[in-house]
């Protein structure tokens, strides 16, 4: 006997609700063809579609579905309608060298410690004062540090 592993990139769920219609297709009733049988199944062998599925935990659907939605919301909270192209390559850039960076207005702001305002160059890049003192410790090192990825973001959009 065969054992077959069942990857869950095999597996498609859908919602049944949004199913139309459905029609059995028997190829001993010769409803269809067993080569379109096979290429509508996406098997090479009919024996295959024999195999029972594998049990799916309800819970686990459940949280993979939360964990998309949330990351499709945190996407989408990256996206600033107002900012211009070019600005949105650089929040992306920042973004995947830093993770902690979100919009406040047109301005990027990298570890609620660095703004850099449009037109996002290295030259409108600070470090935020308060009070006197930046409360975070970032210092000119950071500073540079994000300057270096605007000037590199920009070269590559050139």
């Amino acid at each position: 006997r065969r054992r077959v592993t069942t990857l869950s990139s095999e597996i498609t769920v859908i919602n049944a609700g949004s199913v139309m219609e459905s029609k059995a297709l028997d190829v001993s009733k010769k409803d269809i063809g067993e080569e379109s049988a096979r290429e509508l199944a996406g098997v090479s062998n009919l024996d295959e579609l024999k195999v029972p599925l594998p049990s799916v935990s309800r819970k686990a659907l459940e949280e993979r579905e939360k964990r998309a939605i949330r990351l499709a919301e945190e996407s989408f909270s990256h996206i600033n309608q107002k900012a211009s192209p070019e600005g949105q390559k650089i929040f992306d850039k920042l973004l995947k060298a830093c993770n902690e960076v979100v919009w406040k207005g047109e301005s990027i702001l990298v570890l609620k410690e660095i703004r850099v305002d449009p037109p996002y160059t290295a030259d409108n890049c600070s470090l935020i004062i308060n009070n006197g003192a930046n409360s975070g410790g970032l210092d000119e090192h950071s500073l540079e540090r994000v300057k270096k990825i605007v000037k590199s973001a920009a070269t590559t959009q050139s």
